[in-house]
């Protein structure tokens, strides 16, 4: 919750700074937020699995399994998506 926390407020206050690219921003602020919320939340769902003895290490192996066919699945909607974060990190086109 902490993380989750640092990071919103960090995120917010980086979007709020006005610029020539503020759609730019909240777009990219928007993906990292959500990629944060969806890797702590499965992390404290492991913790909390893990406090009450559940074997994690399984569910870690199937992840990682589930990460492979998943990734060698959709290799070309993942380049596709890979190469539209460049286009918006580098900043080849404006956002609206």
């Amino acid at each position: 919750m902490l993380i989750l926390r640092i990071s919103k407020i960090t995120l917010k206050r980086i979007g709020q700074k006005e610029g020539p690219n503020q759609r730019r921003k909240k777009t990219v602020s928007r993906v990292i937020r959500s990629m944060i919320k969806y890797t702590v939340g499965i992390a404290s769902i492991l913790a909390v699995l893990s406090v009450w003895g559940v074997n994690v290490g399984p569910a870690l192996a199937g992840l990682g399994i589930l990460g492979l066919v998943i990734g060698l699945g959709a290799q070309k909607f993942i380049n596709d998506l890979i190469a539209g974060f460049f286009i918006i990190f580098e900043h080849h086109f404006d956002v609206g």
